[in-house]
């Protein structure tokens, strides 16, 4: 991941406005993965134990998926091939479940159906946030 100098003015204040602590204690250089894990943890509701950033990447697929354009036929059948691909057998009662938690987040907006939604301001925001986490753990390893 690039220095957090070198972010967009728009990702630094999606970060700043929606998980200002993911911010905290840079120092020298951001890549702090625990101040990340603290303010990522307690809004996703991860505890750390199981496989947290596996479901962090999981999510990440899926909000960037939820965010892609769907304006033309093209655009379309390219989201209904990724949308396959991110969801995969996972039953439709499961994903109806996370889209109603993400929705109940304020990361989505949705009209007649959930499963049409898309992201707003705070979903961008996770996704930045979330990708901050995954860059910060491939750091450790």
């Amino acid at each position: 991941m690039e220095d957090i100098k070198a972010w967009t003015g728009e990702q630094y204040a999606l970060i700043e406005t929606h998980y200002p602590k993911a911010l905290m204690n840079p120092g020298d250089e951001y890549r702090n993965s625990a101040w990340i894990r603290y303010d990522l943890h307690g809004v996703l509701g991860l505890c750390g134990c199981g496989i947290p950033e596996e479901s962090a990447a999981w999510l990440l697929s899926l909000l960037k998926m939820i965010g892609s354009k769907r304006e033309s036929p093209e655009d379309y059948e390219r989201y209904c091939e990724k949308t396959e691909e991110v969801w995969g057998d996972t039953p439709d009662a499961m994903r109806y479940l996370i889209l109603y938690w993400i929705d109940d987040r304020g990361w989505t907006e949705h009209g007649g159906n959930v499963r049409g939604c898309w992201l707003q301001e705070k979903g961008r925001a996770a996704m930045v946030a979330l990708e901050m986490l995954i860059d910060a753990e491939r750091l450790e390893d």
